[in-house]
C-alpha cells in the first residue's frame, strides 16, 4: 500500500515578489507549487485619521466606515461597488486585488496598458466624504481621481499605505472615482474605504 504525502506551499517572501514579478510567478507554475503571500495589515486608524486630518486642515475623529470594498466584498448593495479593468489577479484568498502598473505609450496618443480600478459611490446623505483607498508594493504609486480632484500616493515597500481624498456629495446622486498605480512592479489593493464626516 502506498501513501501519497501533502507536500506544504512554499512561502514566498513578499519583497522577492515586487521586485520579481515574473520570475517568481513563472517558478510557481513550472514547480507547480501554491504560491501563499501573506496579506499586509492595514494602515493603523490613527496613521488613517492623520491622513485625513491633513486634508481638513484640523484634527478629525473618524466614525466607522460608510462603505467598505476589498477583494471579497467588491459590492454594497446600498452603497456602491469597484470594478476592475484588466487586474492583474484577483484574489479572494488573500483579500487582495493585484494591479499592473499603468503604462502610456509615447508612440500612439491614448493608447495605454495596465490595471484600472473604478468605484461608484451612492451617499447616503448630503454632506462631505473621504474615499480612502488603501494599498502596498514597492516602488509604486496610487493615483485616485475623483469629484475631488486627483490625489497620489507614494509606497517604497510593502508597508501598506493608503491615498485619500476629500469630497461633497448629494443625497441620491451617484460619484466615480477611478485609480491607476504607476511604477515598474504590482500594486495590492487591501480595501477601498468611504468615511462622512
Amino acid at each position: 500500500m502506498s501513501s501519497k504525502q501533502e507536500v506544504p506551499a512554499k512561502k514566498v517572501l513578499l519583497e522577492d515578489v515586487l521586485k520579481h514579478p515574473e520570475a517568481t510567478f513563472l517558478m510557481q507554475i513550472k514547480q507547480s507549487k501554491t504560491l501563499v503571500i501573506d496579506r499586509q495589515p492595514l494602515i493603523s486608524e490613527a496613521g488613517l485619521a492623520k491622513l485625513v486630518s491633513q486634508l481638513t486642515d484640523g484634527p478629525v475623529a473618524l466614525k466607522p466606515p460608510v462603505m467598505q470594498l476589498s477583494a471579497q466584498h467588491p459590492y454594497d448593495s446600498k452603497h456602491g461597488f469597484v470594478e476592475m479593468y484588466m487586474p492583474g489577479r484577483w484574489d479572494t484568498s488573500t483579500d487582495q486585488i493585484y494591479m499592473d502598473p499603468f503604462v502610456t505609450n509615447p508612440m500612439k496618443v491614448g493608447e495605454w496598458t495596465g490595471s484600472v480600478g473604478y468605484i461608484t459611490f451612492h451617499p447616503p446623505s448630503s454632506g462631505t466624504y473621504v474615499m480612502v483607498v488603501h494599498f502596498y508594493g514597492y516602488q509604486i504609486s496610487m493615483r485616485l481621481s475623483g469629484p475631488g480632484g486627483t490625489a497620489t500616493s507614494a509606497s517604497d515597500s510593502n508597508v501598506s499605505t493608503a491615498v485619500a481624498m476629500l469630497f461633497s456629495s448629494n443625497s441620491g446622486t451617484a460619484v466615480f472615482f477611478d485609480f491607476v498605480c504607476t511604477g515598474i512592479y504590482l500594486g495590492f489593493i487591501q480595501s477601498i474605504q468611504v468615511f462622512q464626516l
